[in-house]
């Protein structure tokens, strides 16, 4: 189900996506990773000051 939604918002936004999420969360990070996410900067949670992890994707130039 995420990959779905992930793909489908890659349609919405096909100029690309930035999102955050923590760095802890391993698993989405890997998540990202694999759907093509690459890492962009470090920063902290607002609400919780846990270390937050930025990444973004950009299409493939034809």
């Amino acid at each position: 189900m995420g990959s779905a939604l992930l793909e489908k918002a890659k349609t919405i936004c096909p100029t690309g996506l930035k999102l955050h999420t923590l760095q802890e969360n391993i698993r989405a990070c890997a998540f990202y990773e694999k759907h093509e996410f690459q890492f962009s900067n470090m920063s902290t949670n607002k609400i919780n000051s846990q270390p937050n992890v930025e990444y973004y994707w950009l299409p493939e130039l034809i």
